[in-house]
Parts: structure tokens; sequence; C-alpha cells
């Protein structure tokens, strides 16, 4: 993983954060939803990419 330390990487946090705040939230539920949601999707997406190298899913080399 990489930091979020790109100009794009910014404004995207900071749009997020914007949202957050203006639905609401306060600015420490909106860091913490903030980097839920971002955990959630790069969690998500290793999940996709270690699928594809590992050998597709069959009742022969399920796990019991």
């Amino acid at each position: 993983m990489r930091p979020f330390n790109t100009p794009e990487a910014v404004r995207v946090t900071d749009t997020v954060l914007a949202t957050m705040l203006g639905a609401g939230f306060d600015e420490e539920s909106a860091l913490y939803g903030f980097q839920t949601l971002r955990a959630y999707v790069v969690g998500h997406a290793l999940s996709e990419t270690v699928g594809l190298l590992a050998d597709p899913p069959s009742w022969e080399n399920a796990s019991a």
C-alpha cells in the first residue's frame, strides 16, 4: 500500500471529509468514517486481486 499523499488523493480525501461534515458528522467521526471507508475499499481490492493469483475455488482445494 502507498500513502495517500498525491494531489489526487488529497482532493478525494477533502471531498469525502467535506461531504461527511456537511452530512452532520463531527470532525473526529468524519475522520474515523473516512478511514473505515478507505480500509474497506483497499481490503476489498486486495481480496479481489489475491483471488486472481490463487487457485480458483473448487471442491478439491476447498478448506474444511
